[in-house]
């Protein structure tokens, strides 16, 4: 009897280590996050994706861009901020369409009290982390807040490219991981969002 069992009990343990290392479930590539009528998929589970263009490719949208983004970051990042649901932008509430001007008075405000560093990457540093979410791009090995502090205009153009390469539209329309009622932004006419509670 007992030399009919132990090779049965000998074949299990060495099955268990190949049981364990399977996964028990996939994992959903969004979370979904409900906003009132809006259900939003927020955050990817994994972030597989790379920009599209480089930190430094600043000349990819052409040359009078990259220099508005240099001169008035800005002008830019108002511009971002209205490819965007306000829901992807919580720290600017219902101020999204005034982006541009919140920008601007937190780089004046550092300037006014003495501080060398600009403030307004405080706000790009978010919206850096809102695209990254929205395309399921992975994080380099220098965190959002600290591209947008130390290359800000280089990575406003950066995010603006990836923003382009995927046709997003105002109001986060063609945004792949932003649903409406069930239904995504794709070609919804401007406007459709961001009156939401």
């Amino acid at each position: 009897g007992a030399p009919g069992v132990q090779p049965q009990f000998v074949q299990n343990m060495a099955q268990a280590p190949a049981q364990l290392a399977q996964p028990v479930m996939q994992p959903q590539p969004y979370q979904q996050v409900v906003y009132g009528n809006m259900t939003m998929v927020q955050k990817p589970v994994v972030y597989p994706n790379e920009w599209s263009s480089g930190l430094c490719s600043c000349c990819d949208l052409g040359c009078g861009f990259c220099l508005q983004t240099f001169c008035c970051p800005c002008i830019t990042f108002g511009q971002e901020a209205d490819l965007m649901v306000n829901q992807e932008l919580p720290f600017l509430n219902d101020m999204k369409n005034f982006a541009c001007w919140a920008y601007c008075l937190a780089d004046n405000c550092a300037h006014c009290v003495g501080s060398p560093i600009p403030l307004g990457w405080i706000f790009a540093g978010q919206a850096r982390t809102a695209v990254r979410n929205r395309y399921a791009i992975k994080e380099g090995a220098c965190p959002d807040m600290c591209v947008s502090c130390c290359c800000g205009p280089c990575a406003l153009v950066q995010e603006m490219s990836e923003l382009r390469k995927h046709h997003a539209g105002p109001n986060g329309i063609n945004a792949p991981n932003i649903t409406v009622n069930g239904r995504p932004l794709v070609m919804a006419p401007p406007g459709a969002v961001n009156q939401m509670a």
